[in-house]
C-alpha cells in the first residue's frame, strides 16, 4: 500500500537553500550599500579637506597682504582696544602668603656693649599680577606659514597689600630695646621686598604668559583673517629672550603700538 508525501517533509527540503539565498542576496545589498557610502564620505572629505586648505592658503595671502600695506599694525591695535580696552594685557594673577622678617640690632656705651637684637615679622596675603604693556614694542614676522609675535618684556603691577589682614609679631624682644621703630621700619620696607618677590615671580608666570599671549594672537587672526591655529602657527618671544633667526624673506612690521603706525620691514639678514 503506498502512501503520500507529506507536504511538510517537502517544505523542509527546499527551505534551507532558500533561506542561505536570502542571506547572500542581503549581504550583498549590505556590502554594495556600505561601499556607496563609504565612497561617498571619503568624497566628501576629500571636497572639505580642499576647501579647507584652500580657505587656510587665501587667509595667508591675505596675512601677507595686510604686512605688505602695514594694515596689520590698524588691524591688531584695533583689536587689542577692542577687546581689553585699556594699554596692558594682564594675564595672571597670584596670591600668596607672604613672610617679612626685620632684625635690628645695637650697642650701648660707644659700641662696648652689645644689646640684644629685635626680630619682628609680618604675615600678609599679596596679591601680583603680571601683564604685557599693548604700547610697548611689539613685532609681527611672517615666515611661510608661521607668525612670530616678538612681545615686550612681562611686568607686573605694584604688589598689593590688604593692611586689614596683616599680622605684626616680635619674635625676639628686650626689655633694653623698644620693638617699635623696627616694627615702622619693617612696615616701611614692606613693599620693596614685595617687588623683589613679584620679579622673581615673573618666571612662574612666563609659560602662562606665553601661552595667553598666542591664545589672544589667534584670536586676533580667527576675527580679522578668518584663520587658525591649523592653519596658522603662532609662536611667542619675549624681549628678554633670544629672538629666532629669521630667513631675509620674512615678513617684518615695526613697533606696533595703539595708535597703529607700523612700516614693513625685512629683517635684517643673519650671519
Amino acid at each position: 500500500m503506498s502512501t503520500a508525501p507529506n507536504p511538510s517533509q517537502h517544505r523542509r527540503r527546499f527551505s534551507w537553500p532558500l533561506a542561505i539565498t536570502i542571506i547572500v542576496v542581503t549581504a550583498l545589498l549590505l556590502a554594495t550599500t556600505v561601499v556607496i557610502y563609504l565612497t561617498r564620505t571619503a568624497k566628501s572629505a576629500a571636497l572639505q579637506t580642499v576647501e579647507v586648505a584652500r580657505q587656510g592658503l587665501t587667509a595667508l595671502k591675505d596675512i601677507a597682504s595686510a604686512f605688505r600695506s602695514g594694515e596689520i599694525a590698524t588691524s591688531f591695535s584695533s583689536y587689542t582696544t577692542q577687546i581689553e580696552g585699556s594699554s596692558r594685557f594682564q594675564f595672571a594673577t597670584i596670591d600668596q602668603l607672604e613672610l617679612f622678617e626685620r632684625s635690628d640690632s645695637q650697642t650701648a656705651f660707644w659700641g662696648q656693649l652689645e644689646l640684644p637684637r629685635v626680630v619682628v615679622e609680618a604675615r600678609a596675603p599679596v596679591e601680583y599680577s603680571y601683564f604685557l604693556d599693548l604700547n610697548g614694542a611689539w613685532h609681527f614676522v611672517l615666515e611661510d606659514s608661521r607668525l612670530t609675535v616678538l612681545a615686550p618684556p612681562i611686568e607686573h603691577n605694584r604688589p598689593a597689600f590688604n593692611p586689614s589682614k596683616i599680622d605684626y609679631r616680635v619674635q625676639e624682644e628686650s626689655l633694653w630695646r623698644d620693638e617699635q621703630p623696627v616694627l615702622d621700619a619693617l612696615r616701611n620696607g614692606m613693599g620693596a621686598m614685595a617687588e623683589e618677590r613679584a620679579n622673581k615671580n615673573v618666571e612662574l608666570v612666563r609659560e602662562l604668559g606665553r601661552r595667553r599671549t598666542q591664545e589672544f594672537v589667534e584670536r586676533w587672526l580667527l576675527a580679522n583673517f578668518g584663520t587658525d591655529s591649523s592653519e596658522v602657527r603662532v609662536d611667542v618671544v619675549f624681549a628678554d629672550e633670544d629672538a629666532p633667526v629669521f630667513s631675509d624673506t620674512a615678513l617684518q612690521t615695526s613697533t606696533v603700538d595703539l595708535s597703529g603706525a607700523a612700516t614693513l620691514e625685512r629683517p635684517e639678514r643673519q650671519p
